[in-house]
């Protein structure tokens, strides 16, 4: 069943082709059936593991249908830009998680595929060009969520790092980004880095 949203401007448009025509019913169908599976698990104790595979099914859906018109340009592009102009809101934010997971498995694809978005200029498509470079984890944002719940006082977190630098700035790596990241979305973050020190007789020794 194609959209009320779109389908009617899809049935009357003379020069949408075979090939529109069906991907684009394919795609409706991955977002109603996406619609579905998250109303299905909503309240459930493992509603975030449910959320995150069925996006992960949705995506390698998108990723088979994509593939079977050969990953068009024109086609993907044309099905990106009529999606993220005419979807209604609860739909686009189910097309730009599973955008998002496709991106992070075929990642020069979708860029290629969005690329028209970004070139209109409105802020509305900027918007949604920096949603979609987002990894999505719908973990992470639950894991804050509870512990903001529970925690009453300012919570200072103090980073020690577990390498020896040689440098006075501390190093960091992709996984110490993350968890300064998550951390400072729940209290205040102060990184302390690892210098060594030379003593006598004992050669050098790390220092925080």
């Amino acid at each position: 069943m194609i959209g009320s949203w779109c389908g009617k401007r899809i049935s009357t448009n003379q020069h949408v082709g075979v090939l529109e025509r069906k991907i684009f019913n394919k795609v409706v169908k991955i977002l109603q059936n996406e619609k579905l599976a998250r109303l299905a698990c909503k309240g459930m104790p493992k509603e975030i593991v449910l959320r995150r595979l069925s996006v992960d099914k949705s995506a390698s859906c998108l990723r088979e249908a994509l593939a079977d018109i050969g990953w068009s340009v024109k086609i993907t592009q044309w099905l990106h830009l009529l999606l993220i102009e005419n979807l209604p809101m609860t739909l686009l934010s189910y097309y730009l998680d599973i955008m998002q997971t496709l991106r992070s498995k075929v990642p020069s694809l979708i860029e290629r595929m969005i690329m028209p978005s970004r070139d209109t200029g409105s802020a509305a498509t900027e918007r949604l060009g920096i949603l979609l470079k987002r990894p999505w984890d719908p973990a992470v944002t639950a894991v804050v969520s509870d512990m903001k719940q529970k925690l009453s006082q300012p919570v200072l977190f103090i980073v020690v790092q577990c390498t020896v630098s040689q440098s006075t700035l501390p190093v960091t790596s992709r996984r110490l980004r993350f968890w300064n990241s998550l951390l400072s979305q729940i209290g205040k973050v102060v990184q302390v880095g690892a210098t060594t020190e030379e003593s006598e007789g004992n050669g050098d020794k790390a220092s925080w």
